[in-house]
């Protein structure tokens, strides 16, 4: 929310949308816009980034004292991390927020209806009140809830609170002179009242106050019935109005001619809206709409549905032919009506890509690609900058290693991933994946060195769960796996102290994968984690024996991680044993480690990361893309390709090593 309005001073010096209603209304009269403006504002800016708040409502605003908008409150309080509340969705989004971003974006526009309403009036609209008649200062009127509020918001939304400064502030007035006037009450009435104390007004009710129902139910291009002669009473005498409004009201309330609002578009996605629709939402019935202007690029008209897909961003104002088959008596059989739509841009668009600072300190390049050149299977590995640190110029924090060992044929395969807040956790993860790397290589490399083969080989003769050569092998794998962790956070820590830094500032996950192909067939895979991503083998759809090699390990709270640098990580035997897994399997098309800038997009949850068709099915769209290339190194540009896939909210670091025996297409 860079440029908007965010608010400085302390909590007690701003104010709720309703405290700031009553206590300061004599500021809102005088200058509406100045509050109007800064809500708008952030709300555009929130829609131009390709999403929607869904939780547009008084409850959610804190205003200063001058009446600014706490721009960078109210976008933290949306509806996907803190849903409506009941009284919220009662009064703002009594129909729901939508199931497309479209209607989402167009359901907050309606809700912005009722925080206009409730800075003019006082007081929310009740949702009953949408469809009911009611009786403006003693004349019926039939109309849904509230033309001009929604003319009004649109107006707003589109061209801004400008367009509709001088009705605003004459209307504004004029009300506070109608409250003020009636019996010395004040807006404070009206903002102590509930939407569940208001009924509905039938068509024999008594005459609604001014300062309950102003003239917004008058519909466009519909002039209203004079307000200021009496009405004959049942006798023939004439009765006086209970209070007549000044003259000035409802012309400072009729809005210019309105265009019917379509929902908004996307660029690069598939729209489609009837507008048959649209017109039946502002109570006009038509039979077909045909093409009289050109809509915007990449749409389209037939059989009265504006459809495509749009090629370019902007607010667009085009007319259509709307025509009845059987008109009414006195009314034209067809029109020309403005519809006005706007397409957001595509939001990948909408992202910076600034290059890392190189003196920054512990820089490295933003995006790594490799492949492991001799090994007998296809290693090939990349990692990419996230958007979220692209757009800020800020390093990668994520990090790989990985080892073809010919001597003894085992492979070494680690990613980590670097912890966001944590200043130098790009160094952290370096330091972690190039520790494995050395450690393994000098362990397994060499057959006279190699403490594992002869157990796993062991341990495939006899694999049962009592063995005594997997319990051999389990203490093997603890130690070498538990020492190369402690070692690694241990260089981390000495980086810290020589950097005056501690070693938080270092924070980083880990997954380590050791694969060895078997004398007899199959493989040996081991693995070790703390934080999270994941690792998992990908095998045949009739293949059922468990596919995921690592264990989600979140924190305390969600969205949180556990991280190498942790001392509870490591903090005893059980806990280093917890984070092993290891297995004889028979065969795998491929073993994939991803961080979680890959995996939280990919898998809808903790649960799902279990899901072997979930894992078969990203395999599924990597395993061409490897294939496909015509040498390993361009297999690890691909994939580098690849991992700027879009995900709305998902903008991390991305890293991913393959292992499989798929080859690029040509000779190598």
């Amino acid at each position: 929310m860079a440029g908007l309005n965010t608010l400085s001073q302390r909590n007690d010096q701003r104010l709720p949308l309703y405290t700031f209603l009553i206590q300061r209304h004599e500021i809102l009269v005088g200058n509406p816009v100045r509050t109007l403006h800064s809500i708008v504002e952030c709300l555009k800016q929130i829609h131009d980034l390709g999403r929607a708040h869904g939780a547009v409502c008084a409850q959610r605003m804190l205003v200063s004292s001058e009446g600014m908008l706490d721009a960078e409150f109210f976008a933290a309080r949306d509806g996907q991390r803190e849903p409506l509340k009941p009284q919220e969705a009662y009064s703002y989004y009594p129909d729901g927020t939508g199931a497309t971003l479209e209607e989402q974006q167009h359901s907050d526009v309606q809700a912005l209806a009722s925080v206009l309403h409730l800075i003019v009036l006082g007081h929310e609209p009740a949702p009953v009140l949408r469809n009911a008649n009611i009786r403006q200062w003693g004349q019926p009127i039939e109309a849904p809830w509230p033309p001009l509020f929604l003319q009004y918001a649109e107006l707003l939304f589109t061209h801004g609170p400008r367009a509709v400064e001088a009705p605003l502030e004459a209307l504004m007035q004029s009300l506070e002179t109608v409250v003020h006037s009636n019996n010395g009450e004040s807006m404070a009435t009206d903002a102590a009242s509930s939407p569940e104390s208001q009924e509905p007004p039938g068509e024999s009710s008594s005459e609604v106050p001014v300062s309950e129902v102003p003239a917004e139910t008058q519909v466009e291009s519909t002039a209203t019935e004079s307000v200021d002669q009496p009405q004959p009473a049942e006798d023939g005498s004439a009765a006086a109005p209970e209070s007549t409004p000044p003259p000035t009201v409802a012309a400072a309330m009729t809005p210019p001619p309105m265009p019917i609002r379509l929902p908004n578009a996307t660029v690069g996605r598939a729209y489609s809206a009837s507008l048959l629709t649209a017109l039946e939402i502002h109570k006009l019935s038509f039979d077909v709409v045909t093409v009289a202007d050109d809509p915007p690029k990449g749409l389209s008209c037939e059989s009265s549905v504006l459809s495509g897909v749009p090629a370019e961003s902007g607010e667009f104002s085009f007319s259509m032919t709307c025509a009845s088959a059987e008109p009414e008596s006195g009314k034209p059989s067809a029109l020309n009506k403005t519809f006005l739509l706007t397409i957001n841009p595509d939001p990948s668009s909408l992202w910076k890509n600034t290059p890392s600072n190189t003196s920054a300190p512990f820089w490295k390049p933003d995006v790594d690609a490799a492949a492991l050149p001799d090994a007998p299977l296809l290693v090939t590995a990349a990692s990419r900058r996230g958007r979220s640190h692209a757009h800020v110029g800020s390093c990668r924090d994520d990090d790989f290693s990985m080892a073809w060992l010919p001597e003894t044929g085992w492979y070494a395969l680690t990613v980590a991933d670097g912890a966001g807040s944590a200043k130098y956790s790009r160094e952290g993860s370096r330091i972690a994946c190039v520790h494995v790397l050395q450690y393994f290589s000098k362990l397994l490399g060499e057959v006279s060195t190699d403490p594992l083969t002869p157990l796993v080989e062991a341990y495939a003769a006899d694999p049962s769960a009592t063995s005594e050569a997997r319990s051999k092998l389990r203490t093997e794998v603890y130690n070498h796996f538990g020492r190369v962790a402690w070692d690694a956070r241990r260089l981390i820590e000495e980086k810290a102290n020589t950097a005056n830094a501690v070693s938080r500032d270092f924070h980083t996950t880990i997954i380590i994968v050791l694969a060895r192909p078997l004398a007899s067939g199959g493989w040996f895979v081991a693995s070790f984690s703390i934080g999270d991503g994941a690792a998992a083998l990908v095998r045949t759809a009739d293949d059922d024996i468990e596919c995921l090699l690592t264990k989600p390990d979140g924190g305390e709270f969600a969205g949180q991680t556990v991280f190498l640098t942790v001392k509870e990580a490591l903090a005893s035997g059980e806990a280093i044993m917890n984070r092993i897994k290891f297995a004889i399997v028979p065969s795998f098309e491929a073993l994939l480690l991803v961080t979680d800038g890959v995996s939280d997009p990919r898998f809808a949850s903790e649960a799902a990361l279990g899901d072997a068709d979930a894992w078969r099915k990203l395999w599924a769209e990597v395993q061409p893309l490897v294939a496909g290339a015509s040498t390993r190194a361009e297999s690890a540009e691909r994939l580098l390709d690849w991992l700027n896939f879009p995900s709305p909210g998902h903008h991390d670091d991305r890293t991913i090593i393959v292992l499989t025996e798929t080859q690029p297409s040509a000779s190598l």
